[in-house]
């Protein structure tokens, strides 16, 4: 027997157990690795009025490696052309790193990089919930002084992903 395979044994036939919250945390890690596809985006304003600020066909691209980097990426494919709307309008994007706290139930996206100058260095935390369709939805609430208000998602937001065909 393996010296590590000894100390749980020992520890086990002691009564004692080891904390699952670590291993909870990987299988949440290994259920959001890997690449995602935007399946809807929704926000629900102040009045609780709903809203898809980048159109019912928005498209998006979200990352999480398993070495703890991640990047999101959201585009309105309907969206006039730059002549006439601002960048915030048309596409949003941005990378980091990524911590999982599974008491809470939430993600906290680390920000390195960021279309949003302003959220560079910032710590954007989501909720998170699978759901038994294996899609992932991470929900964010921005207060409307938040920059990313600009691009029209003040207000409660829920981006649901689904994996790619």
């Amino acid at each position: 027997m393996t010296r590590h395979l000894r100390n749980c044994a020992i520890l086990l036939s002691a009564g004692l157990s080891m904390p699952i919250t670590s291993a909870v945390a990987d299988d949440v890690k290994s259920q959001i690795l890997g690449q995602w596809e935007l399946y809807d985006w929704t926000v629900t304003d102040e009045t609780g009025t709903l809203s898809h600020p980048y159109g019912e066909s928005a498209k998006g691209s979200l990352v999480y490696t398993d070495d703890g980097h991640m990047a999101v990426q959201l585009f309105n494919p309907d969206a006039p052309d730059y002549d006439s709307v601002s960048i915030e309008t048309r596409y949003f994007a941005y990378y980091g790193t990524y911590t999982i706290d599974e008491d809470a139930r939430t993600i906290t996206h680390s920000i390195t990089g960021s279309l949003l100058p302003s959220w560079i260095g910032t710590n954007q935390v989501r909720s998170y919930e699978f759901t038994n369709d294996n899609h992932l939805k991470l929900g964010a609430i921005v207060d409307s002084d938040n920059a990313a208000a600009a691009a029209g998602a003040g207000g409660t937001n829920v981006l649901e992903w689904a994996r790619p065909d």
